[in-house]
């Protein structure tokens, strides 16, 4: 059984090992070049094992030739990627020296194939026939030496000083383990190889060529490399899987609904609230297009936007309706965010989803109820007019009725007037009486009766204001200011009447805010007690009440607004009056405007 071909064998099969590993490396992740080189140094050592082993077991010079040739294109592919890789791993090491050992070794491979007989001998003259320590037989090449074999010479001895300067480099910067971690087995390859071929070429050392056996401190520093990478990968793996863990309860508990989804829009992860938001099961809704999701008439839209997104990233927010199991229509809000690669290229997006139908819907309701409240202004202003009409007919209507009941006595006493005259006048009376019904009926209609007074808190009413206008305000930009009122006494009030006149006095200093353009603009609203009547604050910072109207602006048709009927002050004072209670305003130009309403307290409060 021969040692040589067994021992160089397994220096090849590992080589070849290394090689596969590092290439599988390389694979995985194309730029991690480190990878590459560290495979081509492997298997180069596993081709210079194989060219070893045969020049060992050579008979003639003319074996050895085409195994020497090789044997350099190895040595080659071995030392120059070692230049190459120890720059990469330590990031340090001058570059000109690295060119400079790439062109040297360029040239000696240019030697090495086009001149005759190779880069270490012109010609090979003879075997020397040597004994192993262990008393196996083996082959050296004696020859004529090249003369350009000083190349291979003065490269090497450059590569220790470029090694040596990137390990320097490299620990003072701070990276010293990895530095000797890296540097240390290359130099010692360097160093024991070259010493060793020289060592053999003078008969000191009874043994084969084994530079590929140097290597071996290199392969045994990538196996600690690839143990260390398993042990982090390891590590990161349970930190993974617990970050998962996490992560999964978090989606799984949170409120809000968490889907994900590919580049084409097919839904590839939803959670337990979005599920409960689809009204459906996991496994029918993965692996669907969320087009399918939405009502029909808006399916070609979202395709279009999941396009658009695919190329230049998905809108921050946006709200866009799905449908659930039973075909209802739910306004969604989404918070959405792409999904890159490594190469920063869009892969997917995810969304966080939240049900705002229902917000939605208030939103409408308090709209509908502003209107409403705006119908009842104008029903109120109508009242004001109805009821000066009102009254200039009823005196006229008066003069006629008594008028005409006057001529129906007089028409008793003559008895040779015609019958037709006596129903002519008592049709006049009937139809005076039934046009005065009517004037009063319709005054009662649309004047504001007095109400059910009760006591009321103040809190209720504030609340009531302030869920009403926040959208209104919101859309103008003006901030509404309203204190803890929960500690004030109850007032004696109709309560939907009081919120009526605050209503008008809010919404009125919001649209002079608005018209003149005030920054910052605000509103507050102040309550105090004052004796037995409750004293209620209206504050503004808008552009105050022209001077020339402040002695009629209380009055019905006075308005400082093109669309305005001027009778929402009037209707106030009105009620407030009806409460037994007092408004009144203190304005200065622009500086502002301060209503006061005072109210009285509920009745067992003040007793």
């Amino acid at each position: 059984m021969s040692i040589i071909v067994i021992a160089w064998s397994l220096v090849a099969a590992i080589g070849f090992a290394i090689f596969a590993v590092q290439l599988a490396l390389w694979q995985v992740k194309k730029s991690s070049r480190d990878s590459l080189l560290a495979a081509i140094m492997a298997l180069a050592t596993s081709g210079a094992a194989v060219c070893e082993l045969v020049m060992a077991k050579a008979t003639s010079p003319a074996d050895i030739q085409t195994p020497m040739l090789i044997s350099n294109l190895m040595v080659f592919l071995l030392v120059v990627p070692m230049v190459w890789f120890t720059r990469l791993r330590l990031g340090t090491g001058p570059l000109w020296l690295a060119w400079s050992i790439t062109a040297l070794w360029a040239v000696g491979l240019a030697v090495n194939f086009l001149l005759p007989g190779n880069l270490t001998f012109s010609s090979v003259e003879q075997l020397d026939q040597r004994m192993a320590f262990w008393g196996e037989p083996f082959s050296v090449p004696v020859g004529k030496a090249n003369p350009f074999r000083f190349l291979s010479e003065i490269a090497t001895l450059l590569i220790i000083i470029f090694v040596s300067w990137a390990v320097i480099s490299a620990s003072r910067l701070g990276n010293r383990i990895a530095a000797l971690r890296i540097g240390g087995p290359i130099l010692f390859f360097i160093i024991t190889a070259g010493i060793h071929t020289v060592l053999v070429d003078l008969s000191i050392i009874k043994s084969p060529y084994m530079i590929s056996w140097a290597f071996i401190a290199i392969a045994v520093a990538l196996g600690m490399e690839l143990v260390r990478d398993a042990a982090s990968a390891a590590r990161l793996n349970l930190d993974l899987h617990a970050s998962e863990a996490r992560w999964r309860v978090l989606l799984e508990n949170i409120k809000l609904g968490v889907i994900s989804l590919s580049v084409d829009g097919i839904i590839t992860f939803a959670n337990e609230a979005m599920l409960s938001l689809f009204g459906r099961k996991k496994d029918e809704i993965i692996g669907q297009s969320i087009a399918e999701f939405v009502p029909p008439s808006l399916r070609n839209d979202l395709k279009a936007r999941i396009e658009t997104a695919r190329k230049a990233g998905p809108r921050a927010r946006t709200e866009y309706p799905l449908l659930d199991a039973d075909g209802n229509q739910h306004e969604v809000a989404w918070s959405l965010a792409a999904i890159r690669d490594d190469h920063n290229e869009i892969n997917g997006f995810v969304a966080i989803c939240d049900d705002v139908t229902e917000m939605r819907q208030t939103e409408s309701d308090l709209l509908e109820t502003r209107r409403a409240i705006e119908k009842l202004d104008r029903a109120a202003a109508l009242s004001e007019v109805t009821a000066g009409i009102a009254h200039e007919l009823n005196q006229p209507l008066a003069a006629i009725l008594s008028n005409a009941q006057a001529g129906r006595r007089i028409l008793k006493d003559q008895s040779d007037l015609p019958d037709d005259i006596a129903e002519i006048f008592d049709d006049i009376i009937a139809d005076n009486k039934r046009a005065s019904e009517v004037i009063t009926g319709i005054r009662n209609l649309l004047t504001p009766q007095q109400g059910s007074m009760r006591p009321i808190a103040v809190s209720d009413v504030m609340d009531d204001v302030q869920r009403i206008l926040t959208s209104e305000l919101l859309g103008r930009g003006v901030a509404l200011k309203i204190p803890d009122t929960s500690t004030l006494p109850p007032i004696h009030a109709n309560r939907v009447q009081i919120e009526q006149v605050l209503l008008n006095l809010i919404l009125n200093a919001a649209h002079a805010q608005t018209e003149a353009a005030i920054d910052h603009p605000n509103i507050e609203v102040l309550a105090r007690v004052r004796g037995k009547s409750l004293a209620l604050f209206v504050i503004d910072n808008g552009p105050g009440i022209d001077p020339s109207l402040k002695d009629k602006v209380l009055q019905p048709g006075v308005t400082t607004r093109p669309d305005g009927l001027g009778m929402g002050l009037s209707i106030s004072g009105r009620i407030v009056a009806n409460h037994d209670g007092r408004m009144g305003f203190i304005s200065r130009q622009g500086k502002g405007t301060v209503f006061r309403l005072l109210l009285p307290l509920a009745d067992e409060v003040v007793k």
